[in-house]
């Protein structure tokens, strides 16, 4: 039936009867002859009745949870911020407080020297890419980018500096001379190399690719630090630092060296996709940068 559930279709109804034809008795026999048959009957029971019901309507709970289930599985996915960065400290710690602005926000982060980060954001893997660049190779990179429809925006320049630990012999030491450099031994990547098929190769870098040893090569920041830590290696980047208490920074051993000379202007940038509209969280995330040099020119 349409109008009960399969497990309620069956039930117990009892009732009951009695009957007396009165018209057999021998006392009935003087008025035979007006009523020739008399009968009296009594019944109690009781009966299912389907009057009140509609059809399906045992059906509703079934229907309102089809409802909650389908609201739930066609409500809008989570926002995905796709980026990627050169080894930065700075833009990690950006990108945490990104995410602590909007923690429904996910971020697939990824770091890698500029040609990766390039190769990143051309195969639309990243919806930007955040580097920084000698100033003297700035001409070379936009002519490699032009050829793979994508364009590199500066958000700021910053000077170069050296982070050395507290076994290097520059520790005490507030400046040092670009030229000085080629004398040093460093970890992390220094070089950036660059090639196309239409192009001779070009070296872009942030530093004169040929004048600086690399001892050792990593992406893993904690690697650094505990060779900072204990060798007399130093890290080479750019003067931009996130804001920390002093009594935070106050235990770490490290010290940031500011690099003098002509070649030791850094631009930092953003690459992306010629006419693509930026999602509001990555004009977000370059606000967060643009406040940061603002914070460090204050």
């Amino acid at each position: 039936t349409a109008f009960l559930p399969k497990e309620n279709r069956w039930g117990f109804f009892p009732s009951v009867s009695a009957g007396w034809v009165i018209s057999n008795e021998d006392f009935f026999s003087p008025v035979k002859g007006v009523v020739n048959h008399l009968k009296f009957r009594a019944s109690w029971g009781q009966n299912g009745s389907l009057a009140s019901l509609g059809a399906y309507e045992y059906a509703s709970s079934i229907m309102k949870n089809a409802d909650m289930i389908t609201h739930a599985l066609t409500e809008a996915p989570p926002e995905v911020f796709h980026i990627a960065t050169y080894q930065s400290t700075t833009l990690s710690r950006l990108l945490v407080k990104l995410y602590t602005e909007n923690p429904k926000l996910r971020i697939e982060h990824r770091q890698g020297n500029v040609e990766e980060v390039i190769g990143l954001v051309e195969n639309g893997i990243s919806e930007i890419g955040i580097i920084f660049i000698s100033r003297k190779y700035r001409q070379a990179l936009d002519n490699i980018l032009s050829r793979k429809r994508l364009e590199f925006f500066e958000l700021g320049t910053a000077r170069s500096c050296i982070t050395v630990g507290p076994k290097s012999p520059l520790y005490h030491r507030t400046k040092i001379p670009y030229s000085e450099l080629s004398g040093l031994h460093f970890v992390r990547g220094i070089r950036d190399y660059f090639s196309d098929t239409d192009i001779s190769s070009e070296t872009i870098g942030i530093a004169a690719a040929d004048a600086l040893q690399v001892d050792v090569s990593t992406n893993c920041n904690q690697m650094v630090f505990y060779l900072l830590e204990e060798t007399t290696l130093a890290d080479f980047g750019i003067n931009l630092v996130y804001p920390e208490p002093e009594t935070k920074n106050a235990d770490r051993p490290y010290k940031t060296i500011d690099v003098v000379g002509n070649e030791s202007t850094m631009e930092l940038g953003y690459i992306m996709e010629k006419d693509h509209e930026l999602s509001e969280t990555a004009l977000r995330f370059i606000d967060l940068i643009f406040e940061l040099f603002r914070q460090q020119k204050a």
